[in-house]
């Protein structure tokens, strides 16, 4: 008897799958990327990283799917294929990137070529926390004039 009602449940759970928006409730945290002092001389472009969390808080303490994508803004270029950072009079240009061989520009998924990351995980119990490598680029000898330099980009995710 027992038997049979745990398979009626399974069966259940296996035909309805249970949606992040309902049994879930995710945030996000970034540590800033620092690109530290830049030499307009140097032949080098500066490549540091930064980091993305997700975190996932199961709602009714099980889920089977929690589904997230996480974007990020174009910053106050407006684009995501030429992202600048202003300063004291010329922007200086710089990239975010999906992926390490820096060819994939981390942005929405849909505009200017550019990708976004869509992950989850399937049975997960209590809180889960996945984190992910942003990849800057700050290319060699840009004229520049000397001053600090800034940008500021929206991380978001959705579930």
């Amino acid at each position: 008897m027992k038997k049979h009602a745990l398979w009626a449940v399974v069966a259940w759970l296996a035909g309805a799958p249970v949606w992040a928006a309902s049994v879930a409730s995710c945030s996000i945290s970034a540590t800033p990327v620092a690109f530290g002092a830049y030499d307009p001389t140097s032949p080098t472009a500066s490549t540091p990283t930064g980091s993305i969390s997700a975190s996932c808080q199961l709602i009714s303490g099980v889920s089977l799917l929690v589904a997230y994508t996480i974007t990020l803004s174009t910053g106050s270029s407006g684009s995501y294929l030429a992202r600048t950072m202003t300063g004291t009079a010329t922007p200086m240009s710089y990239n975010l990137y999906f992926n390490s061989a820096m060819t994939q520009v981390w942005g929405d998924g849909v505009s200017g070529g550019s990708v976004s990351e869509s992950d989850g995980y399937l049975l997960g119990l209590g809180t889960v926390v996945k984190s992910y490598t942003v990849y800057a680029k700050l290319p060699a000898q840009q004229r520049v004039a000397a001053g600090g330099y800034a940008d500021s980009i929206t991380v978001s995710i959705s579930y």
